[in-house]
């Protein structure tokens, strides 16, 4: 199931930049990916059948390798997110450690069942 999961993360990560403007939702094994571009942010909603982390990646190209990556989890009904750049297959590094910032605006999160939601903002630059 791990590796279902893992499967589905990658494809959406992949997914992720396909329609580059206005609104979009993509859906792929349990997961959803939602956006809406809004002046010079992009907010958007991940949903996924799963407890724990859930998290999308962005990139120009069809690779996870240079990708801006964004992690959640919610414990106790609170929630975190990870600020991530992958430099290589099994080498994601924090923005922070690599001279950028933490841009991740978390909005709303919730995990209900074996549900995880968060919706959050990020610039568009």
């Amino acid at each position: 199931m791990f590796f279902n999961k893992i499967r589905a993360f990658i494809a959406l990560c992949l997914m992720g930049s396909a329609g580059l403007f206005g609104q979009q939702t993509i859906s792929t094994n349990g997961i959803s990916f939602s956006y809406e571009v809004k002046n010079d942010m992009l907010n958007c909603t991940l949903k996924a059948e799963t407890q724990g982390w859930i998290g999308v990646g962005f990139n120009s190209r069809n690779s996870i390798v240079g990708s801006d990556l964004l992690l959640f989890n919610i414990i106790g009904g609170k929630p975190s997110s990870t600020d991530l750049y992958v430099k290589g297959a099994g080498n994601p590094k924090k923005d922070s450690e690599l001279g950028g910032t933490h841009s991740i605006q978390i909005l709303e999160a919730e995990e209900i069942g074996n549900t995880s939601m968060v919706q959050f903002s990020i610039p568009m630059d």
